[in-house]
Parts: C-alpha cells; structure tokens; sequence
C-alpha cells in the first residue's frame, strides 16, 4: 500500500474531499458528512480537513433556501440533513414562529 500512497493512488484526505464535495452537493450539512466519512473509516484529520475545504454552512444554507424557500418545510430537512442550529439561525429568526409547526 506504501507505494500506491507514493504514487498518489491511494490517499485518503483526496477520498475524504471528493466524498464530502459529493455529499455537500446533495445538500448535506457538515454533521450528517462527519459522520458518513468516520463511518466509511476515515481518520480525525482527513474528516476535519474535508470539512474545513467546504464551502460554509452558512452559505450553503443560503444557496439552498434561495432554491426551495425560507419555509418551515425547509428548516426541517436542513436539520435532518445535519445542518448545525447555528447555520440556520437567520432563517430560523426570519420564520414567524406559529409557522414553524
């Protein structure tokens, strides 16, 4: 394994990323990526560095409430999605509150 690392076949920080990019693009929050890419046996750091190369939640967020609206609906499945609290708190605020059901 030691020479396909060298060659750069196998390099689990280039999985982890690609993984997270494809998961960030299907309106995944950094939570629910966590939790795939430690489940699919990647390591602290590749996890951590994968996050860290996206595009921020909160800007996801935004790019994906202009496509489906600012609704109680969409709060609901960004939170299922593993969006953190904290990137949903504009949206959150903006929400009256007896829409929130």
């Amino acid at each position: 394994m030691s020479t396909l690392e060298r060659l750069g076949l196998l390099d689990d920080g280039r999985a982890a990323l690609a993984r997270a990019t494809a998961l960030a693009a299907r309106d995944a929050g950094d939570l629910f990526i966590e939790v795939d890419l430690e489940q699919r046996g990647f390591g602290e750091r590749d996890v951590a560095a994968a996050i860290a190369a996206l595009e921020p939640e909160a800007a996801r967020v935004e790019r994906i409430v202009a496509r489906r609206g600012a609704s109680a609906r969409t709060i609901r499945r960004l939170r299922a999605k593993g969006f953190a609290a904290d990137a949903l708190e504009t949206l959150i605020a903006d929400e009256q509150p007896n829409e929130l059901g």
